[in-house]
């Protein structure tokens, strides 16, 4: 459907911008590209939104391949496996600061409180680059294309921008599109209490709780985040209020309501793939592997938030205080690479290999 189309329909239109798209694009060898579905916890989440509601949704072309497809659509929407999808094309140097300086580590690494604070991060010129040149700047782009693509729309506007790599885009949408448009953020990550916070220079800190407070709402996994996100905000911005220890922020006119939207995982795929003969199949392989012991099985991304290396340290543990299961208890860690670009995340695969290593060689 065309960007015409999409204001003159009187439906409601949710509109999701997220860093990652739900489809990534392979180009063929006679020029045509092959369409698949992305895996990531974001995008399982939203897609069942989108089987249910007309959405538009606005990311990030990733790959080189990603990229030739989105230059060959143009700035029109695209219809997707019943997805409206509109790829932007960032500047390479733009997003690398964005993504892999403030995005990844600075704003993740916080929020799950796992810098070092004495010695890191060091806030120096590169990182205000990258704040200004990168996480700005890339806001930006995605806020204008966002305004592009509901140009002349008027039919009733719900804007559901997506985890810590969009914070700032929430105010930039509120000034170019006013009042007429409900804006939600979700944050797909803890949200610590203040004291996490003290890390960031005030300005870019004050940047982004003043834009997601030009929201309506904002959506965080527990109410936990919630209550911290509403206690940041009043600790720092001086002119923010939260009446009654409310889950509500009073901020420049404005009464924003902070709330907790658990998102559970996709039950009806899980027993799917799970009556799947191929499932069958290999749980079979693996209980002949295993010979009669019992298996210990953990699957995760390579994240130093997921706590893998401490999970090989128990395994040694358990080996060393209770002998009597050596041989009878096997482990099996399935590890998915992420974000490798990230020094943090190099040295803490290393970590987890070498320990891996150590706990065959102790115990085969």
């Amino acid at each position: 459907m065309s960007t015409t189309a999409i204001a003159q329909s009187r439906e409601p239109l949710i509109i999701i911008a997220s860093n990652r798209g739900p489809f990534s694009f392979e180009r063929l060898d006679d020029g045509s590209f092959q369409t698949r579905r992305g895996a990531g916890g974001l995008v399982t989440a939203l897609s069942a939104l989108a089987q249910q509601h007309e959405v538009l949704w606005v990311a990030a072309a990733l790959s080189e391949d990603d990229r030739a497809w989105a230059a060959e659509q143009g700035s029109e929407p695209v219809m997707v496996e019943g997805i409206r999808l509109r790829l932007l094309i960032p500047d390479p140097d733009a997003y690398e600061q964005y993504y892999n300086q403030i995005a990844n580590p600075l704003l993740w690494f916080i929020q799950h409180q796992l810098w070092d604070t004495p010695r890191s991060p060091s806030i120096d010129g590169d990182t205000w680059d990258a704040w200004h040149h990168g996480y700005q700047a890339i806001n930006r782009q995605f806020a204008e294309t966002i305004c592009e693509c509901v140009a002349g729309a008027e039919r009733p506007l719900l804007i559901l921008p997506q985890d810590y790599h969009l914070y700032t885009v929430v105010g930039l949408l509120r000034e170019r599109l006013g009042e007429k448009v409900q804006i939600q953020p979700f944050c797909h990550i803890p949200w610590p209490g203040p004291d996490a916070w003290r890390i960031l220079p005030a300005a870019m800190r004050d940047s982004i709780l003043s834009s997601l407070l030009a929201a309506d709402r904002v959506g965080f996994q527990t109410d936990k985040d919630a209550f911290n996100f509403v206690h940041s905000c009043r600790f720092y911005l001086s002119d923010a209020h939260a009446p009654d220890e409310s889950h509500r922020v009073r901020f420049r006119g404005r009464e924003v309501i902070a709330r907790a939207y658990p998102i559970s995982v996709d039950s009806a795929n899980l027993n799917e793939l799970l009556a799947n003969p191929e499932t069958t199949e290999l749980r079979e392989v693996l209980e002949q592997q295993l010979g009669g012991a019992r298996l210990i099985l953990r699957s995760d991304r390579v994240e130093p938030s997921k706590n893998i290396l401490r999970s090989l340290q128990a395994f040694r543990l358990l080996l060393e205080r209770y002998p009597e299961h050596l041989g009878k208890v096997q482990m099996l860690t399935l590890l998915a690479p992420s974000r490798m670009e990230v020094d943090e995340y190099q040295t803490y695969l290393r970590e987890i290999t070498a320990e891996g290593a150590l706990l065959h060689d102790d115990f085969s």
